[in-house]
């Protein structure tokens, strides 16, 4: 295996010249069977150490692993801020003396990160460059890049698995990994079990309702259960810096191109509490559901979705239409639509599609580049002035009625969220309640 310096790797590699951000974090050569590169940005987390611990106690995967945290804060950030990452830092410091110091953990921070780009899309960025370097050291192009948080656990399968799904699927550059929020733990009846229970249950019939609608992107992107090779995460330029959905912009560059796969053998358990420190995802989400004191989490009215399933489905008819054809179809079929297409001058892009195609299959791909996951969830919000949002319990059940799912009318949000887990799972059965 090759071997290379910090400097010979900072010197000359592509993409740190290009696209790197920050300076080496880590100085000590590392093991020259490094496999896995395990990346945890914290800010303010309060029980940073057991999310370590949860890693640790893993079954160890075949080939040598890394775990690397960096506690961080903006230049501007309040002392309070300050004053719980100190605290971090202490009572992980201590489990690690607790167990020995682990060589192949690093507890890094970076108080003074610039106002401008603070933020988990920045602390992932500096992490995962810094994976590429410990990957490049040893010349592990495959090596694999894991993004977790500092507030998630994991089963104890969670290295092996994701060692084994990536030997066994050489041409997968990235996956997602199963998620479960934690909800049985809150207390019965309490807003706290209701809020998670509804937010994932949200975020499980979104994904649901667009395949449904035959969009071929349908997948999670969710931060803290993510993988990507080594080899991939440079070649589509790394993470971006943004403040928060930065997961999700980051997988849309190698979804369409069909490397990314989804492991479903171990799980990732995300915290189910509220949390300020992002403008939007899970913990904003539950705190405004609390905050709102709302009896249940509005969603994506299902209309919306049967409203787009005849622009997705109908992909390879519009392969022979011409662009008079495909306006046809549009004002005929997904009528409220026509609009958004007219405003947004969206015509030019189908015409780009169609004159830079010669077979069915590059219409299909450049189709659906075009017609994107950013694209799909803008038409989403735009059908929103004409279907409402409605309780995610109605639209659930309104999806599963449609996929005609053989299911009891009066199932628990719970209930409902364990069959959209056991969908999401491709496993149609739930607890002795068959679905199909």
């Amino acid at each position: 295996m090759e071997t290379r310096s910090v400097d010979a790797v900072n010197n000359s590699n592509f993409y740190l010249k290009r696209f790197g951000f920050g300076k080496t974090l880590i100085k000590n050569f590392p093991d020259e069977n490094l496999n896995i590169i395990v990346t945890i940005p914290s800010f303010a987390e309060p029980n940073l150490q057991d999310a370590v611990k949860s890693l640790l106690n893993c079954i160890p995967p075949k080939k040598a692993f890394e775990i690397i945290i960096l506690v961080n804060q903006s230049e501007v950030d309040e002392p309070e801020i300050i004053t719980q990452n100190l605290l971090s830092i202490e009572k992980t410091e201590a489990f690690f003396s607790s167990v020995g110091n682990p060589k192949n953990v690093f507890l890094l921070k970076d108080f003074n990160l610039p106002k401008k780009h603070a933020g988990v899309g920045l602390a992932r960025k500096l992490l995962m460059d810094e994976a590429v370097r410990r990957f490049e050291m040893v010349g592990n192009k495959n090596g694999l890049i894991v993004c977790f948080d500092a507030d998630s656990e994991v089963e104890e399968n969670y290295f092996i698995t994701s060692e084994k799904f990536f030997l066994e699927n050489e041409k997968i550059e990235a996956a997602g990994l199963h998620f479960e929020h934690p909800f049985e733990e809150l207390p019965e009846n309490s807003s706290e079990r209701k809020a998670i229970v509804d937010y994932e249950l949200h975020l499980r019939y979104y994904i649901q309702a667009l395949k449904f609608a035959n969009h071929p992107f349908a997948f999670h992107t969710i931060g803290s259960s993510m993988v990507v090779k080594n080899s991939a995460y440079q070649a589509y330029g790394g993470m971006n810096k943004r403040k928060a959905g930065e997961d999700f912009y980051f997988l849309q560059k190698i979804i369409p191109h069909g490397g990314f796969g989804e492991i479903y053998e171990t799980k990732v358990i995300p915290s189910p509490r509220e949390s300020n420190r992002v403008p939007f995802g899970t913990g904003k989400a539950v705190g405004e559901f609390l905050n709102q004191k709302a009896t249940e989490y509005n969603t994506y009215n299902f209309e919306i979705f049967k409203a787009l399933k005849p622009l997705f489905e109908s992909s390879a008819f519009f392969y022979d239409s011409d662009l008079k054809g495909f306006k046809t179809f549009i004002s005929e079929n997904c009528e409220l639509l026509y609009e958004f297409f007219e405003e947004n001058n969206l015509w030019l892009n189908f015409e780009e599609v169609k004159k830079n195609t010669n077979n069915i299959k590059s219409f299909e791909k450049r189709y659906f580049n075009w017609l994107n996951a950013f694209m799909a969830l803008k038409m989403v919000h735009y059908l929103e002035v004409y279907y409402k949002k409605q309780p995610i319990s109605l639209s659930s059940k309104l999806l599963l009625a449609q996929l005609e799912l053989d299911i009891p009318n009066n199932l628990s949000n719970e209930d409902l969220l364990r069959v959209f887990r056991n969908l999401d799972k491709k496993n149609p059965l739930l607890e002795g309640i068959e679905i199909i």
